[in-house]
């Protein structure tokens, strides 16, 4: 059981590795916020999974067992960062953006959290509450998200999204019934060794994530090209957007554009209508002073980087 786990956890680290690096390289092309954010959010999963895997294989670092501990600083910022990162991956596809509010709540409520950890950890009934409050915090950005997901004008994205959603709170539900099992001594005990301290909601989660990034990886792989080569597109784009004094949306739908997206392309990839797609467009060529989207492009080319 030990060296299934052993493997498993380098298998798992190496797949969020590459799935980080991967959705970063997207967002560089696409400037699509859930892009950014899925990277972060892989990026965290890497260090957890990091950490864990010290603690259970390199005991020689003594200070190892302690960091990777349940509700201990390092994984609480892991776990509260993860969330946050889920939260706002949905919230962006649902159109859903965020308000300078809404980032100062965040920051508050991480650092809340982080700061009940020492609490958590030594009471277990304070321990499950720790773990619920980011269950709960799901909930509410999946009652935020649904309603607007529901209504994408792609509805094979749309249920896509859906789908995430509800697999995400069902096994973050799941997680917080395995820890009230725990407790009261009702929970199966793993096999041998080390597994004892895996949690087989969260890891669950954890694979769901890597499939349904990798499903999208390769979909985009298999896609066929469009437009031609990019090579410097992104700090023309960015001049050019400042010059012309587009918005980040405009700059968003302008990026498509310049690939050879069409209207509903276009609309799918940024999950708008397609009419909202001719009223950025229609704004981008005024601001412009451009006729076509043949002519708009060739300015952009000739904007230099």
């Amino acid at each position: 059981m030990d060296t299934a786990l052993f493997f498993y956890s380098i298998l798992l680290t190496v797949a969020f590795a590459l799935e980080a690096a991967a959705f970063a390289l997207l967002y560089r092309q696409s400037r699509l916020l859930w892009q950014l954010w899925t990277a972060v959010m892989f990026g965290l999963f890497m260090a957890d999974n990091l950490l864990y895997y010290t603690a259970e294989y390199l005991q020689a670092a003594a200070l190892c067992p302690q960091l990777a501990a349940p509700h201990s600083l390092p994984v609480a910022l892991l776990s509260a960062g993860c969330v946050l990162c889920y939260c706002r991956i949905a919230g962006e596809a649902a159109g859903r953006a965020l308000p300078r509010r809404g980032g100062v709540g965040w920051a508050l409520f991480l650092a809340g959290y982080a700061a009940a950890a020492p609490l958590a950890a030594a009471w277990p009934w304070a321990g499950a509450a720790h773990d619920l409050a980011l269950t709960l915090v799901l909930a509410g950005a999946a009652a935020l998200d649904l309603p607007r997901l529901a209504a994408l004008p792609d509805a094979r994205a749309g249920r896509a999204w859906k789908g995430l959603v509800w697999c995400t709170l069902a096994l973050s539900t799941a997680s917080q019934v395995e820890n009230l099992l725990r407790m009261r001594g009702a929970w199966p005990a793993a096999p041998v060794g080390k597994a004892a301290g895996r949690k087989l909601a969260l890891e669950l989660l954890s694979l769901a994530f890597v499939v349904c990034g990798g499903v999208y990886l390769a979909r985009r792989l298999n896609a066929p090209a469009a437009g031609g080569d990019a090579q410097g597109a992104e700090k023309k784009l960015e001049r050019y957007g400042r010059e012309k004094g587009l918005t980040r949306r405009e700059q968003e739908v302008l990026a498509l554009v310049l690939r050879g997206e069409d209207g509903p392309r276009i609309a799918r990839e940024l999950y708008i209508s397609p009419g909202t797609v001719k009223v950025h467009v229609h704004n981008i060529l005024q601001k412009a002073g451009c006729r076509s989207r043949a002519e708009l492009c060739r300015a952009v080319d000739e904007t230099e980087p």
